[in-house]
């Protein structure tokens, strides 16, 4: 099933007289289960991919459409209003940082919890959630453990916890294995293409190592 659709996308960005274009007719269809690496030179338009995607950028040009959970079928973010947006930013997409972005003032149980904070789900259930996940990524032990405590490796998998949370559809990861070695970075590889085979889950990975490009099914490089 297509859950994005990208077509003819166009974004520049304008310093005084100077326009400066990032992306120009791009276009990518993303499918249930995919895992997808965008690769390219710096300044060439990927974390700016990312942002539109992940509906934090809407001065672009162009067509994307996202799957909608409650309409059941593909609907263009721009004709949403803001409240909408943020609805189906929730339901559908998770994010995944190169240096995790976890509150080192939280313990783990609390960072994995941080996304349901503003949701009316029972907060006993959104812990239990919580636990589960933690627990599937072996660091449930690590529950009451602040971010300062653990290696870079169990950071990122409280990471990928926390994106899961509300259980979205798709995940967008900026650099995700940026800060880990090698074979830690295979390990979070091994993750995902777990959560693509038994979750259903899709993956855009922005990435500039080429052993984590090359464990994707798809690389889409940027000039």
């Amino acid at each position: 099933m297509k859950i994005a659709h990208l077509e003819n996308i166009y974004k520049s960005y304008k310093n005084g007289d100077q326009e400066t274009v990032v992306l120009r007719d791009f276009a990518l269809d993303i499918e249930e289960g995919d895992l997808i690496a965008i690769q390219g030179r710096s300044g060439s338009g990927k974390t700016t991919l990312l942002n539109i995607i992940g509906l934090m950028d809407s001065e672009y040009e162009g067509k994307y459409e996202l799957y909608s959970p409650k309409d059941q079928a593909m609907i263009c973010p721009k004709n949403l209003r803001d409240s909408d947006v943020s609805r189906l930013r929730n339901e559908m997409l998770g994010f995944v940082f190169q240096h995790f972005n976890l509150l080192e003032h939280m313990t783990c149980l609390e960072n994995v919890c941080l996304p349901a904070a503003f949701s009316r789900k029972p907060p006993k259930d959104v812990e239990a959630e919580a636990r589960t996940l933690l627990e599937r990524f072996d660091i449930l032990d690590k529950s009451d453990a602040f971010p300062t405590q653990l290696s870079g490796g169990q950071k990122q998998r409280v990471a990928i916890a926390r994106a899961l949370l509300l259980k979205p559809r798709l995940i967008l990861c900026d650099e995700p294995t940026g800060a880990l070695d090698a074979e830690t970075s295979q390990e979070i590889m091994s993750c995902f293409k777990d959560l693509c085979r038994e979750d259903h889950l899709s993956f855009v990975i922005v990435t500039h190592d080429p052993n984590v490009a090359q464990a994707c099914d798809r690389i889409v490089r940027r000039n």
